[in-house]
């Protein structure tokens, strides 16, 4: 059985179109080197919290994700 190919997506991501073969928002963001542990993430509206499993979510063509960092200081 031949392997699976990887299909490319384009997706907006933090304002620009963008193309990837990840298959989940936890994929992108580890392409990324994106830490989802400490960020807080939006897929199409909806907001993911720092350290969702974000392994279940697939990414789909044309979807428009952004990531948040929160920083706090005095």
């Amino acid at each position: 059985m031949p392997a699976e190919e990887k299909t490319m997506k384009s997706i907006m991501w933090q304002g620009a179109m963008v193309e990837t073969e990840a298959e989940s928002v936890a994929a992108f963001l580890e392409e990324r080197k994106i830490d989802a542990a400490t960020a807080v993430v939006e897929w199409n509206g909806d907001v993911f919290a720092p350290g969702d499993d974000l392994s279940g979510v697939a990414l789909s063509d044309g979807g428009t994700l952004s990531v948040f960092k929160i920083v706090a200081g005095g």
